[in-house]
């Protein structure tokens, strides 16, 4: 018995011109290269021509704010070249600089704080591990006691 091979099997030959390997500088590579000359066109156009496009509108007075010196007078300039500076009262600081010491010292703690744990899951971690040898571990031991809280 023999089986007859499928019809659906069977195709017409292709062209072997479709074989062909498909072109890299074909249509396609030359209107991305376009495309990135125009990108860099316009950047450096908006560089360029920015500033006077999108002039920069001045900001409210927040928190990053600097206060400006005033400006310096020839009294003033001649007085300090003289070793004579007027007494002037120290600045009483503002509410915006003292939460922010406030908030930088709550961070130093909190930055302690995980060093310590650090420190101490180390130690704890290479006294595990010193236990599961044959040799002594004191100086790990030591150096757990020295990170514990009493």
């Amino acid at each position: 018995m023999s089986v007859s091979p499928d019809p659906a099997d069977y195709s017409a030959p292709r062209d072997p011109a479709t074989y062909a390997a498909v072109r890299l500088l074909g249509p396609g590579f030359w209107a991305m290269i376009a495309l990135c000359v125009l990108c860099v066109l316009a950047g450096a156009a908006i560089v360029r021509f920015g500033p006077q496009l999108f002039p920069v509108k001045p900001q409210a007075a927040g928190l990053g704010d600097v206060p400006s010196l005033p400006p310096a007078t020839p009294a003033s300039l001649s007085a300090q070249a003289a070793g004579l500076t007027p007494s002037v009262a120290p600045a009483v600081p503002s509410q915006d600089l003292i939460r922010l010491t406030e908030r930088v010292q709550a961070l130093e703690e909190g930055q302690s704080r995980t060093a310590q744990i650090a420190a101490s899951a180390l130690a704890a971690s290479a006294l595990m591990e010193a236990t599961q040898t044959s040799r002594p571990f004191a100086d790990e031991l030591a150096a757990v006691e020295a990170i514990s809280p009493p």
